[in-house]
């Protein structure tokens, strides 16, 4: 019996780190939930629509960034740290920046606009561009239990939110206080000097080279085609429509997460595979990813409407069950990703960037003929994009990566 205890902690011990980041995304997964279910369907329509927002806007304060400081790195933790200095610096000048540009425009709350660039930068950013310390450092533990303690807290907070009906805006307050004191605790734990980086900020040209610059573009082009089409819905659909949008969305993400494992897995071998082993690893992965996204389809059909009410409670969510349905048979061309990531892996960034101005302007395209049909007219732009990509990536790879001859 010992002998299994002993197994088993050693076991927690190894994946702690992979169980600490499902542990985040699934406190992340429940906080969106419990808030549609606790605030009103406009607020929830207005809380969802300022955080995809705030999400794309911060796009510019990590274009990879996380990943050119561990690599250019090497394993010298003084050289990450410079590094981590001036990203997060610039990460935060950018989030203040924004917060003071908001005050400009005309919003249903601005406050609560603010607040969630706040949450979104400590939430996302931060942890993103921390983790290369300790990559480098091989203290992955470490890491996994900050990300269980912060997931713990956000938990914590959402309790809190249900038990004192707490508002929307002091609910998001209290989720960046959490987040100020991780990143104070973090900072201080890896000796960060934020000070260096901000007096002397225009050396931070001096890390990035041209490759990186070009990787940084290709990431930003990625980025708009896939969200455009929700950013759109944020912005000039009314919060309700909005809000059923969402509620589709943030279940669909969910798989997504599924497709993105299976690519992250896959493109290591991808780098040194030939013509042939690389076709197979291709097809392989889209087997999956087909098995798996056509029997969710399936079982949206059938189960969907009961999801939505399990997870939502509202009568008036069950209007998201068409939008869950279309968004899921779009989510089948998420095995485009699979192309793309061989592209990738054979070092093609430059024919990838050619590929993705193609696919975001059949994207703004469609938008604008298809704009005036409302919510499912941005989201079939979305489809049509997303389709066009499947097959450029298709006829690109089987032309020039899987080509025996």
């Amino acid at each position: 019996m010992k002998k299994l205890f002993d197994r088993i902690i050693n076991i927690i011990k190894s994946q702690l780190y992979t169980i600490s980041l499902y542990t985040r995304k699934v406190a992340g997964t429940a906080v969106v939930f419990i808030l549609a279910r606790y605030l009103k369907v406009y607020d929830y329509g207005v809380y969802s629509s300022y955080s995809n927002i705030a999400n794309y806007l911060l796009v510019i304060a990590n274009l990879g960034f996380n990943e050119y400081i561990l690599v250019s790195s090497g394993n010298n933790l003084k050289e990450v740290r410079l590094k981590q200095s001036y990203f997060i610096t610039f990460a935060i000048i950018i989030t203040l920046f924004y917060i003071i540009i908001s005050s400009f425009f005309h919003m249903e709350s601005l406050l609560v606009f603010q607040l969630i660039l706040l949450k979104t930068l400590f939430d996302g950013v931060f942890f993103a561009l921390i983790l290369p310390y300790f990559q480098v450092a091989k203290q992955f533990n470490k890491i996994a239990v900050i990300n269980i303690v912060y997931s713990i807290g956000i938990m914590a907070i959402t309790t809190c939110l249900y038990i004192f009906k707490l508002s929307l805006v002091i609910f998001l307050a209290l989720i960046v206080i959490l987040g100020v004191v991780n990143f104070i605790q973090c900072s201080v734990g890896i000796r960060i000097n934020y000070f260096l980086a901000l007096f002397n900020l225009k050396k931070i040209y001096k890390f990035i080279d041209d490759k990186f610059k070009y990787f940084a573009f290709v990431s930003v082009i990625l980025i708009t085609q896939s969200q455009l089409y929700s950013v759109c819905i944020s912005v000039f659909m009314p919060k309700e429509q909005a809000a059923l949008f969402f509620a589709a969305f943030n279940i669909v993400s969910i798989i997504q997460l599924f497709a993105i494992a299976q690519i992250q897995q896959i493109m290591p071998k991808m780098v040194i595979q030939g013509c042939k082993e690389l076709k197979k690893s291709i097809i392989d992965a889209q087997k999956i990813l087909l098995f798996v996204f056509g029997g969710l389809i399936v079982f949206f059909i059938f189960g969907g409407k009961i999801l939505l009410h399990i997870i939502y409670s509202k009568e008036y969510y069950l209007n998201a069950y068409p939008i869950l349905i279309i968004l899921s048979v779009i989510n089948l061309t998420n095995i485009a990703g699979i192309y793309g990531c061989a592209v990738s892996a054979k070092g093609q960034q430059k024919q990838k960037m050619k590929i993705q101005i193609e696919i975001l302007s059949v994207a703004v395209v469609a938008i604008l003929l298809l704009y005036r049909f409302g919510m499912y007219g941005l989201i079939c732009s979305f489809g049509i994009s997303s389709t066009y990509s499947l097959i450029r990536y298709h006829f690109y790879c089987y032309k020039n990566l899987l080509n025996n001859n």
